[in-house]
């Protein structure tokens, strides 16, 4: 108890477990030190849970577990606008979720209810240790909150017996889930995949999060709402992930190509990464230069699946014969001719119908006819 000012310190300690947040630290910390009620705990150290939680009262925290508070501090979530520093990785602020608490039982039965900061991530479901899914519900049956007093259940329940186990569900495994863990080092390392590899972890789940979408959505000017942080988005960003690691991304883009094709008389009259609708826009704001091995792969698909070379995604390179016939003012034989004469013909790509003319060449044929004309004049 408070004597004089003094504050109350807890008999038992605990250790500082490097990979545990700070609400599951106190709640374990309540719980070594017999308390049921949390709040009831934080009162007698002289704050609350919500304080300690979010960082702005840890010297309470550290005081009472003799825990230094810069240990503590470095596992406090760092807000940046739409980001988060969070044990070291920076991440979107919408993928962590601090107030719903998950847990392995798994993992809870064998360490000492030590909780993982991972389990607070939204992207991840499954404990890569025993194949079972998170769960976020006690053996009773009640949300798992931060504001228990017992990180294995819930504040409703007080009988050692309830702790036999929630529920334990098995789950395929997760490659994805796995690359992720292992890039924060939390897991055993992967196979390489070089388009994710070197880039930094909130890009490549970004990264796989488009790849998701584009995979699910078909064509779209506009993003479809598909989050591949849960349900079934999850399963979706599985398969992208597979796609990645297999470096086949056709399957992902040809219904979306096919998708932008309905309608239009050619498609070879724009920049290639347009075909893809509403990732242009994306992928011009955070993937443009930042993502090599990635471009490689979808240049590859894009040249399959629109018909012509694609060398780069965000410049039109190609132009179709029946517009460049209309803009010299020539019938598509003469324009042919001229193609033919200056052995360029061999460059332009059969299209359907059409002819996709490198604008390079465009360029000279446009030449070629303006100095005709002004022969002539």
């Amino acid at each position: 108890m408070r004597v004089r000012g003094e504050q109350w310190v807890p008999p038992v300690r605990v250790a500082n477990d490097p990979a545990e947040p700070v609400p599951a630290l106190l709640v374990r910390f309540a719980h070594v030190n017999g308390w049921i009620g949390l709040r009831h705990f934080c009162k007698l150290l002289g704050s609350t849970p919500e304080k300690i939680g979010n960082g702005s009262d840890l010297a309470t925290l550290a005081t009472a577990t003799r825990i230094p508070a810069g240990e503590l501090q470095s596992k406090i979530p760092v807000f940046t606008g739409k980001s988060v520093s969070y044990f070291g990785h920076r991440l979107s602020a919408e993928w962590l979720d601090t107030r719903q608490r998950r847990i392995c039982p798994g993992c809870m039965a064998e360490d000492g209810r030590n909780h993982r900061f991972w389990w607070d991530l939204k992207f991840i479901d499954r404990c890569p240790d025993h194949g079972i899914a998170l769960t976020s519900r006690c053996a009773c049956g009640n949300v798992l909150t931060y504001t228990d007093a017992d990180n294995l259940k819930c504040s409703s329940c007080t009988d050692e017996g309830l702790l036999d186990e929630p529920a334990k569900v098995d789950v395929p495994p997760r490659p994805f889930q796995a690359w992720c863990l292992a890039k924060m080092g939390c897991a055993v390392p992967v196979d390489p995949v070089p388009a994710l590899d070197n880039l930094p972890l909130m890009l490549a789940i970004q990264l796989v999060t488009a790849v998701a979408t584009l995979l699910d959505g078909g064509f779209s000017r506009t993003r479809p709402a598909l989050s591949a942080m849960k349900d079934g988005g999850i399963h979706a960003a599985e398969r992208a992930f597979e796609l990645l690691v297999q470096e086949d991304l056709q399957i992902a883009i040809e219904p979306v190509v096919e998708g932008f094709r309905h309608g239009r008389a050619s498609v070879f009259e724009i920049a290639p990464i347009e075909a893809l609708g509403w990732f242009a826009d994306e992928y011009a704001f955070k993937f443009a230069g930042n993502v090599p091995d990635f471009d490689r792969l979808l240049r590859h698909a894009l040249t399959h699946c629109l018909g012509f070379p694609v060398a780069a995604l965000d410049r039109r390179e190609h132009l179709s014969l029946r517009s460049l016939a209309r803009e010299v003012r020539a019938p598509m034989e003469a324009v042919i001719l001229a193609l033919e004469e200056s052995e360029t013909f061999g460059q332009c790509r059969p299209v359907g119908d059409d002819y996709a003319v490198p604008t390079s060449v465009a360029t000279a044929i446009r030449v070629q006819w303006f100095n005709a004309r002004l022969a002539h004049l």
